[in-house]
């Protein structure tokens, strides 16, 4: 993408010296007035400084988007954990948290699609 877009319209300007800003890197066209981002999980990867978790709607903490494993967080609460309790479940789940996407080896998350997931 990043080549047919300068291609068409003369080369992208890194934005921040090319550091990510979340999980996109920023890049400006001369006299542009917007910014493009683009998120490029598999020709740059960033598994490896990834802080993101998500916490889906029905109460799973998502450890990765592109993976399916997930930790339960609504059956605890609902059972009666304290705050402490719940916290340490964060705690143990991000500490399995993938160190990259599996792509690259054709493994591909198939629980729920990303509208399902949240951002």
């Amino acid at each position: 993408m990043i080549s047919r877009i300068e291609a068409e319209l003369g080369p992208l300007q890194p934005v921040n010296n090319g550091q990510l800003d979340g999980e996109a890197r920023i890049f400006r066209l001369r006299d542009a007035v917007g910014e493009i981002g683009f998120i490029a999980s598999v020709s740059m990867p960033f598994c490896a400084a990834c802080t993101r978790a998500r916490l889906t709607a029905d109460g799973k903490l998502r450890l990765c988007l592109l993976r399916e494993k997930e930790v339960d967080l609504l059956t605890p609460l609902r059972q009666g954990a304290t705050l402490e309790d719940l916290r340490q479940i964060i705690l143990d789940g991000i500490w399995h948290k993938p160190w990259g996407h599996g792509l690259a080896e054709g493994n591909f998350a198939t629980n729920r699609t990303m509208s399902e997931i949240g951002g």
